[in-house]
């Protein structure tokens, strides 16, 4: 666990490839896949009402979050529904409270941008 600072910000280009390397080493074997799906997601962000955070420490990026807009198929209609996925914390990192700093921020977020509620994508293991 670590004292030190860390604060929670919008993400911003600059940070693409910290974000990057950060999910190669929190998702192992599935980072470069989680990559892709933030790379392709990134775009939508800004036209759907997301979100992109990331903590920092020290100047290092050691936490990423996105919520991005999603499709729900309910029985009278489709509903925009915003999901909170990926969830990234580097893994010298885990455990002090930066991934629920995380989740708060983008909770905030959504629920300032006028959302009901959030979907959470993730492993259900």
């Amino acid at each position: 666990m670590h004292a030190d600072a860390r604060r929670i910000r919008p993400e911003e280009a600059r940070d693409a490839e910290a974000v990057r390397e950060l999910h190669l080493a929190a998702f192992g074997d599935h980072g470069r896949t989680v990559n892709a799906i933030v790379d392709d997601l990134r775009s939508t962000i800004a036209g759907r009402g997301g979100s992109s955070f990331v903590a920092e420490s020290d100047g290092r990026v050691i936490g990423h979050v996105m919520v991005t807009s999603s499709l729900l198929d309910t029985a009278e209609r489709l509903i925009d529904a915003p999901v909170l996925s990926p969830l990234a914390v580097a893994p010298d990192r885990q455990g002090a409270g930066t991934g629920g700093d995380l989740v708060r921020r983008a909770l905030d977020a959504a629920e300032a941008a006028g959302s009901p509620f959030v979907l959470l994508e993730g492993d259900p293991r």
